[in-house]
């Protein structure tokens, strides 16, 4: 009886070890998953946030920077609420573009080749390149979805648009906007006078004597006398940016034929023929890039968003800096419509870099 009684006794206190060891594990896995909801979501009240406002509100920038600093440990509200701001944003960037054209001639925007768009109909998602906007990083991209092979992906390595184009080969010409109109759809812009810049430094810098060593002898040869500083303070085989400039500004008012690296943005891609999904800023890229994936379901080990080819090392203030006003203000005039259509300021971006203008003179 006495060792029955013990026996009992043990199995009550084993038991109420365990009830007692199970409860504080409960307890600490509630309060980690309270804690991980937190990190998750710091808007817990979607009120917080102004779901119908602009995204310039200091509200939704700082859910933007939160949402695309936690993710992927983020809960399905942030996403859901993440697409519906951007959707919002390209919403708004498309009425602009649409603006423009209701109010443009029957050439603007309409413009279409079989190198216009990469369309992935399997993926069900497609992109239209403009040169020197991110294009390099989304050709690679778009190899990847193309099952490209290293062997392609290092042959073609100074060449990747060439090779997205032949991964993805076009439609016909009147199945492209069709087909195009089916897909997730991306397009991206960059403000003019940074895009100059990077033109500046890879193309007439970068490759000043070697690939582009002919175009920039042309420069020096005939736009440095009319530079605003001595030709001693140069390269003498480099153009300067004030030179480089006025020669780009030049091939628009002889109307001889445009590279596609300084061609206009808006004469680049067709936006009056389609809307686009996405109407992405090179300045928001890592927004963008988000929105793209989780908008067209395709999965990171696909997709690597955070891999960028050729980033830009251009100093951007070293660049505008050698430019005087009168020729900025040339310049502005060239690519106003790329100012105006994609809401882009040039007075912002030379307060932004401490550069000092005449506000008579640069308006925009």
């Amino acid at each position: 009886m006495v060792g029955r009684r013990r026996l009992w006794s043990v199995c009550i206190l084993v038991t109420t070890i365990f009830i007692f060891i199970a409860s504080q594990v409960l307890l600490l896995s509630y309060y980690k998953m309270r804690e991980a909801a937190t990190i998750r979501n710091p808007y817990t009240d979607m009120n917080e946030v102004d779901n119908t406002g602009p995204m310039t509100s200091n509200t939704n920038k700082n859910f933007m920077q939160h949402f695309l600093s936690s993710y992927p440990d983020v809960d399905e509200d942030s996403i859901q609420l993440f697409l519906h701001l951007k959707s919002l944003q390209y919403g708004e960037r498309r009425k602009l573009v649409n603006n423009y054209c209701s109010q443009s001639n029957n050439s603007f925007g309409v413009t279409i080749t079989n190198q216009t768009f990469v369309i992935d109909s399997a993926d069900k998602v497609s992109y239209c390149m403009i040169p020197k906007v991110a294009s390099s990083t989304w050709s690679t991209h778009f190899a990847h979805l193309g099952n490209a092979t290293d062997l392609q992906l290092h042959g073609y390595r100074n060449a990747l648009q060439s090779l997205v184009f032949r991964l993805f080969p076009a439609p016909p010409m009147d199945e492209i906007i069709p087909a195009v109109d089916k897909t997730t759809s991306l397009v991206i812009v960059r403000h003019p006078m940074s895009r100059m810049a990077s033109v500046y430094q890879q193309k007439f810098v970068d490759l000043a004597k070697t690939a582009w060593v002919r175009i920039c002898k042309y420069i020096v040869k005939y736009y440095r006398k009319l530079s605003h500083k001595s030709s001693k303070l140069f390269d003498p085989e480099v153009p300067s940016p004030e030179e480089v400039t006025r020669y780009i500004i030049s091939t628009f008012a002889t109307r001889r034929s445009v590279n596609v690296h300084w061609k206009k943005q808006h004469d680049s891609c067709p936006f009056c023929a389609t809307n686009f999904t996405i109407y992405a800023k090179s300045e928001e890229m890592s927004e963008d890039s988000l929105f793209f994936i989780l908008k067209s379901n395709i999965t990171a080990n696909r997709l690597n968003i955070t891999t960028r080819i050729n980033p830009s090392k251009n100093n951007e203030y070293n660049f505008w800096s050698e430019v005087p006003v009168p020729v900025i203000r040339q310049f502005v005039q060239v690519y106003l419509l790329d100012f105006l259509i994609f809401g882009y300021s040039a007075r912002d971006y030379l307060d932004n870099l401490n550069i000092s203008y005449d506000a008579d003179i640069i308006t925009v």
